[in-house]
């Protein structure tokens, strides 16, 4: 779920950052092929961690809070995913000693595949991602 939900906010924020102005929640969704409630969901959350604005009035929409090379994929990473990338093991019966033990064996293995995916998330931003886009979507134009 994580996984596509962090597709689904890349791919808003590409259309934010590629769309002069503001646009609506509802042009954004036909875009990602979903509902524009879903959108509008994802959207509160990205604006709560202050990648996105809503415009209010006629011409409203939304529109990114910062420059695209201002914002780095983890913190899109960190906005959209609630859970960590690979999910800790639960023991299965507590009168198993494997299964009691595998959880804290693998946690470091887990926090570190974490640490260093979010240390390639930071190098890159929303930037550098729209700009491969644009370079490889040159037949849409």
């Amino acid at each position: 779920m994580a996984r596509r939900q962090f597709a689904l906010a890349l791919h808003t924020l590409i259309l934010l950052a590629r769309s002069p102005g503001s646009t609506t929640s509802q042009s954004l969704a036909g875009s990602v092929n979903t509902h524009s409630s879903g959108v509008r969901r994802m959207l509160a959350t990205l604006g709560q961690a202050g990648l996105v604005d809503a415009v209010e009035g006629r011409d409203g929409g939304y529109r990114l809070a910062q420059p695209p090379n201002m914002i780095t994929l983890k913190d899109v990473y960190c906005a959209i995913s609630h859970e960590p990338l690979i999910a800790s093991h639960r023991p299965v019966s507590p009168h198993c000693p494997i299964s009691a033990a595998v959880g804290p064996a693998i946690s470091a293995v887990v926090a570190d595949a974490e640490a260093r995916f979010q240390d390639a998330l930071a190098r890159r931003t929303l930037a550098d991602i729209a700009d491969s886009v644009d370079s490889t979507a040159t037949w849409l134009h």
